[in-house]
């Protein structure tokens, strides 16, 4: 049995979901077909490949393993948001 396939956009960037490869891909491919469809230019070069660590999109990495989906934040995320959290601390004093 397999998981059903999903789209995430944010933004001007988006990453596709599947149960392997060839649905991302297919998955991907539909969704380029629609933003052309609409004038919105797509190219495949500028996707990239699948995997289930594909790195982090907007700041954030999701990692899949059997049963779980773990989302993370990049450590330069967070220091830079621990940044902006003790400055609104020291500021509110």
């Amino acid at each position: 049995m397999a998981i059903a396939s999903d789209l995430l956009i944010y933004v001007d960037d988006l990453r596709t979901t599947g149960a392997d490869n060839k649905l991302c891909w297919w998955v991907s491919r539909q969704a380029g077909s629609l933003f052309n469809s609409c004038g919105v230019q797509d190219a495949r070069r500028k996707q990239s490949e699948e995997s289930q660590e594909p790195g982090p999109l907007a700041g954030s990495m999701v990692h899949m393993s059997v049963g779980e989906v773990c989302g993370l934040i990049s450590q330069d995320k967070w220091v830079k948001t621990r940044a902006y959290v003790d400055w609104v601390a020291t500021s509110l004093r």
